[in-house]
């Protein structure tokens, strides 16, 4: 796999997980299906989705990254997003962490992801998402990045140019962002020194491609609108969400 045709559900397809339990019945008489899934416990489920996960991808070489620790790794970031316990006033936004999981999905595609290093490699993404999307950023002084070194592509013409004025509720500087993604690791591995040691790691096996056409966030960013039991448009606002639609 590559990273040039990205299929957001090509990793973590929300099929995997039901196969093998799930029994399709047809109703001949009106052509109606529909799947009974028997009880299964959680240790049972989670063995045969990882199982499920690396026969489609055998091409993985660390067998011990696994759905569902990208699973938990993906809802632990919207816990730590949302620190605050206020759907209404998100520590990171819910734009930035699409934004952030599909370049971290890039770099599992190029095997440069692994167990030991899954978590300081999605921080640096993430603050590399931050930083992209917030184009007026002025960072910290302490903040020794080499800016020259990330192209500053145009604004985003979709509904992002709209939704990331709507949707951010505080403004949140690089070194908060980095405070807020050293909590993503209770051991103390990701610090400030090393999510920004990695930044131009990440960036060179990105080509250097941040900018994102929204087939490809659009599915995480659902994502994690749903596991706040939001909708679309209850994030974003009226205003923004009407952009949104027309711009679907």
């Amino acid at each position: 796999p590559g990273i040039e045709n990205y299929d957001p559900q090509f990793l973590d397809d929300p099929e995997i997980g039901q196969g093998k339990h799930r029994t399709v019945v047809s109703f001949a008489p009106t052509g109606y299906k529909f799947s009974v899934i028997p009880f299964v416990s959680s240790r049972e489920l989670k063995k045969e989705i990882n199982k499920q996960f690396r026969v489609r991808h055998p091409w993985l070489e660390d067998r011990s990254l696994t759905l569902s620790k990208l699973r938990s790794l993906k809802k632990t970031i919207l816990h730590v997003a949302n620190g605050s316990n206020n759907v209404h006033k998100l520590d990171i936004d819910l734009i930035v962490l699409a934004f952030g999981w599909v370049y971290f999905e890039k770099l599992i595609l190029k095997n440069l992801v692994t167990k030991q290093n899954r978590k300081i490699l999605l921080a640096t993404c993430i603050y590399l998402a931050f930083k992209f999307l917030e184009p007026d950023l002025q960072p910290d002084e302490e903040d020794k990045i080499e800016q020259h070194d990330i192209k500053r592509f145009e604004s985003l013409k979709s509904f992002l140019q709209v939704a990331r004025k709507q949707a951010r509720k505080t403004k949140t500087t690089t070194t908060k962002i980095l405070e807020i993604l050293m909590k993503l690791d209770s051991t103390g591995s990701v610090t400030a020194k090393e999510i920004r040691s990695r930044e131009m790691f990440v960036l060179t096996n990105l080509n250097f491609t941040l900018k994102l056409p929204e087939t490809e966030f659009q599915h995480h960013f659902l994502y994690f609108v749903n596991k706040l039991d939001l909708t679309p448009k209850e994030y974003l606002g009226e205003a923004a969400y009407q952009f949104y639609q027309e711009e679907d």
